[in-house]
C-alpha cells in the first residue's frame, strides 16, 4: 500500500466533488429508510414485530476521499472492509454490541441457527455469537477473516486513482 503515500493531495475541486458524491449516496439511501419504516410499521400493525428478525448488512465498505483515494471499495483499509451488520429480534439484547471478527461466510450459518435449522457440514463460516432461541450463545468462535484484493482498483465517480479528472 505504499503507493497511497505517493498520491497527490486532493484539490478543493476534488474535495467538493467527494462531498457531493457522499450527499448523493445519502439521498439514494433515503428510499431504503422509507422502505424499512414501512416494513416495521406493517409488522407493528399485524403484531408481528416482536417475533420478527430484521437484519441489515452490506456487501462491502466504501471510501470517499479517505487516504486521498477517489470513491471506491477496492482497498484493504477499514473503510472498505468493515461493513455494517445490525440485527433486532427475539432474544437480541437492545443496544448490545458484539466485537467478534466475522465475515460474509458467517451469514448463512447465522440465519440457519436463528431459524433453528441444523447447520450444514459444507458451511465455511460459523454462527455469529448472538443469543439464539435454543438458549445457546456461542462463546468460542474460530475467528477468521477474508480480505481480498485482486491487484487493481477501479475508481468510481469523476476522478481516477490519482486525483485527476477523467471526464
Amino acid at each position: 500500500m505504499n503507493w497511497v503515500k505517493l498520491l497527490p493531495q486532493q484539490t478543493q475541486e476534488n474535495v467538493d466533488y467527494n462531498d457531493h458524491f457522499y450527499r448523493s449516496r445519502l439521498r439514494a439511501l433515503q428510499s431504503t429508510d422509507e422502505m424499512v419504516d414501512g416494513i416495521i410499521t406493517r409488522l407493528e400493525e399485524v403484531d408481528l414485530l416482536d417475533e420478527t428478525y430484521i437484519i441489515f448488512t452490506s456487501d462491502n465498505g466504501f471510501h470517499i476521499g479517505q487516504h486521498r483515494l477517489p470513491p471506491g471499495k477496492a482497498c484493504g483499509f477499514d473503510e472498505d472492509i468493515r461493513v455494517p451488520f445490525y440485527i433486532r429480534g427475539p432474544g437480541i439484547p437492545k443496544n448490545s454490541v458484539e466485537e467478534a471478527v466475522t465475515t460474509h461466510v458467517d451469514l448463512a450459518p447465522t440465519f440457519f441457527k436463528i431459524a433453528g435449522m441444523e447447520l450444514r457440514e459444507d458451511f465455511d463460516g460459523t454462527p455469529l455469537p448472538i443469543p439464539y432461541s435454543d438458549g445457546v450463545t456461542p462463546i468460542f468462535r474460530h475467528e477468521h477473516v477474508t480480505v481480498e484484493f485482486w491487484g487493481s482498483a477501479i475508481a468510481e465517480g469523476e476522478y481516477d486513482n490519482f486525483g485527476m479528472s477523467i471526464i
